[in-house]
């Protein structure tokens, strides 16, 4: 646990080679042959708000994402999947959290920006400050849509090497440009056509 912002900044740049954007909170890594396996959170204390979660929720985040990347197959999941179903799993124990909601509230106009609805599926599509939030809202839609059975195999499909697009296809037996305009749809404001 790291208090300080700009300490945990320092961590992000120098073991990442990346910049912590505002959004970042906490970081897992777990190689394949678990050499590297950690978990580095900002402490955020225990209130949150619209912008801020909780220490609680970024630990469950983080657990989460650490355990999606525990074999092999951890490497071909999408950022939106392992950050999604942290958030996810993290909303369904702090269920008053007002970050939630703020999350849900700043995905529309992040999808204004997608040209093609179904690379919503596809990793590198949404920035790192993006990403949670529209992983969260996706991971919700699709255990909403068919259930968490459909989603587990879901990740399950794609971690055997198979991409996320057809794998959608395969799970939810829909085309991913329906299922994404559908979950565009879902949010109100989000991208329709």
């Amino acid at each position: 646990m790291i208090r300080d912002r700009f300490d945990f900044e320092q961590f992000v740049s120098t073991n990442l080679g990346q910049e912590a954007p505002a959004e970042m909170f906490g970081v897992s890594k777990v190689t394949s042959t678990s050499e590297d396996a950690y978990i580095i959170l900002q402490d955020m204390g225990d209130a949150a708000s619209e912008t801020d979660p909780s220490f609680r929720t970024s630990l469950i985040e983080q657990l989460t994402a650490a355990y999606l990347q525990k074999d092999e197959g951890g490497a071909n999941l999408p950022a939106w999947v392992t950050r999604g179903t942290g958030l996810y799993f993290a909303a369904q124990v702090e269920t008053k959290s007002p970050y939630f909601d703020g999350l849900k509230i700043a995905v529309p106009p992040m999808l204004q920006t997608v040209t093609k609805p179904a690379d919503v599926f596809n990793d590198g599509t949404f920035s790192p400050a993006a990403v949670g939030a529209v992983g969260y809202t996706l991971v919700d839609f699709l255990i909403k849509s068919a259930g968490p059975q459909s989603f587990g195999q879901l990740i399950r499909v794609v971690k055997s090497g198979t991409k996320i697009q057809d794998a959608v296809k395969t799970v939810y037996k829909a085309d991913p440009t329906g299922l994404a305009q559908r979950y565009g749809t879902s949010l109100g404001g989000g991208r329709r056509d």
